[in-house]
């Protein structure tokens, strides 16, 4: 994702579809600091909290999720949510691919 595209669509952004050089570089900076932390673990069950904390609290987006391919069972899993009222359920959910 751009950081023209992350800026039209972030809740952070300013009104009237205004970018800034700060708000790329804020972006920009989050992420740095998201793949430090990242970096730091090995264990994918301890990364995506810390990627969707990122999304949620840095980037100001309300909720959260990320899915994975099952490649075995043919499949998009969500392994990961933050900011749901049924987040257990929502790893439960199994999406086909086609």
């Amino acid at each position: 994702m751009s950081c023209k595209l992350a800026a039209l669509e972030s809740p952070l952004a300013a009104d009237n579809g205004a970018r800034s050089a700060a708000v790329c570089a804020s972006h920009y900076s989050l992420l740095v600091d998201m793949t430090n932390q990242m970096l730091g673990t090995n264990r994918l069950d301890e990364r995506l909290p810390l990627a969707l904390e990122v999304i949620t609290s840095g980037l100001g987006y309300p909720r959260a999720m990320v899915a994975l391919i099952d490649e075995r069972n043919e499949e998009l899993r969500i392994k990961s949510a933050i900011g749901f009222s049924d987040e257990v359920n929502l790893e439960s959910i199994r999406i086909p691919i086609e």
